[in-house]
């Protein structure tokens, strides 16, 4: 049996370890690490190697870092290896012990508080994860991991106190200062950037990111929405394209990538990118988005009564508001003004602040010659925006007042 070379191992009697683990759980370990010591532990091929792997299955490395522990009670880094598939399997309570016993072995194991700072934060103790990434940092200065999941705690907005981007980003630069090709540090300091709606940082280090790893998904899909909000939709578009090359099953990708078609006005492009979608999704949830997204695209390319069919199958899926807006507008490009204003109804009575349902509805009634019921619908409409051009624009047409 191996032990530390600094610290004997206690005379033990059983009595005396029952009354060290009420008071002191170092001294704990160590006198159960005494009465084991006559024990075997079961034979592995290589403990150390299973403990420290990621790919081996849960069980497998819990077993390792277990015999470890039976011959060493001090083992410290099969104590952390020990907490990470339990982490892994959102036993979040089993890893915060193995976490703690990594640190009462040793007060000053930096890596032990960073991710016991993130099992804290998982199960929402922000006050304790906090704590513990001070602490990491604290005793390890160059702990890039510790930085970036402190960075995440400053990132991710909480109910009590909002989020906080410049330390985040303060954070997320130290740790790839520590470590230039930390990739997660690149890819939460380019989100912290956009929560800053600095658009060019953002893909500065999404570009990075790709530099490091060109296979990453996170980084073209990030980089691709980052260029999509600022307008750039070609290189968007280019961006998704990748990422399908990359997993030709990501659905969001596909679904991005026709939205972004359609704005650019590729409307048979957008269509298949979304009927894609829609035969490999036929009964999965998210079916009714992609059936909406490509009854848009068939209506702003003129083919109302597909995109009436799409919007129909919306509907039968989940009836939201959107859809009865958008079949009501086919319906009245088709002059089928009673159909039209039952679908705009259907909208209104689903969300009463839908300014388009009574603005389309308006122009409905006023094709119709029903002026008292027109007015009443674009003032409605005027009402819910505060000021529209085309609501007043109807209203003077009307020689009705706002």
């Amino acid at each position: 049996m191996t032990t530390s070379p600094t610290t004997p191992l206690p005379q033990a009697t059983p009595r005396r370890a029952r009354a060290a683990c009420e008071h002191n759980l170092r001294e704990c370990l160590l006198l159960i690490a005494s009465l084991l010591a006559t024990g075997a532990a079961p034979a592995m091929a290589d403990p150390a190697s299973d403990c420290e792997s990621r790919t081996l299955p849960p069980d497998t490395r819990i077993a390792a870092c277990s015999n470890i522990i039976r011959e060493n009670m001090l083992a410290k880094h099969a104590y952390l290896n020990r907490g990470f598939p339990h982490k892994e399997q959102r036993e979040y309570s089993e890893a915060i012990r193995n976490f703690t016993y990594a640190i009462v072995v040793d007060p000053n194991y930096s890596m032990a508080y960073a991710h016991r700072g993130d099992a804290y934060s998982t199960t929402g103790k922000r006050e304790q994860a906090l704590a513990d990434y001070d602490k990491a940092i604290e005793t390890d200065p160059t702990n890039a991991v510790a930085y970036r999941s402190r960075g995440l705690h400053y990132l991710v907005p909480n109910f009590f106190d909002g989020n906080n981007p410049d330390k985040a980003i303060a954070d997320f630069t130290r740790a790839i200062e520590i470590d230039p090709s930390f990739a997660d540090a690149y890819m939460y300091r380019g989100a912290a950037y956009c929560t800053k709606r600095d658009w060019d940082k953002a893909i500065a280090d999404y570009t990075k990111l790709i530099d490091i790893d060109p296979t990453s998904k996170d980084a073209y899909r990030s980089r691709g929405y980052t260029f999509a909000e600022k307008g750039e939709h070609d290189k968007a578009i280019t961006d998704f394209t990748k990422l399908i090359e990359i997993d030709p099953t990501d659905e969001g990708a596909y679904r991005a990538r026709g939205r972004y078609l359609e704005e650019k006005g590729e409307h048979d492009k957008a269509i298949a990118d979304f009927t894609k979608l829609i035969e490999k999704t036929r009964k999965a949830a998210g079916l009714e988005f992609d059936l909406f997204e490509r009854g848009r695209a068939f209506a702003a390319k003129g083919d109302h009564d597909r995109a009436i069919a799409d919007f129909t199958e919306t509907i039968k899926v989940w009836g939201f508001y959107h859809a009865y807006t958008d079949r009501g507008k086919s319906f009245q490009a088709k002059g089928d003004y009673e159909r039209a204003i039952i679908d705009f109804n259907k909208a209104i009575e689903r969300y009463s602040k839908n300014f388009e349902a009574y603005f389309n509805r308006g122009a409905v009634y006023e094709a119709k010659g029903d002026r008292e019921k027109a007015i009443e619908d674009y003032r409605a409409a005027l009402e819910l925006l505060g000021s529209d051009p085309n609501a007043k624009a109807a209203l003077r047409r009307l020689d009705a007042a706002p």
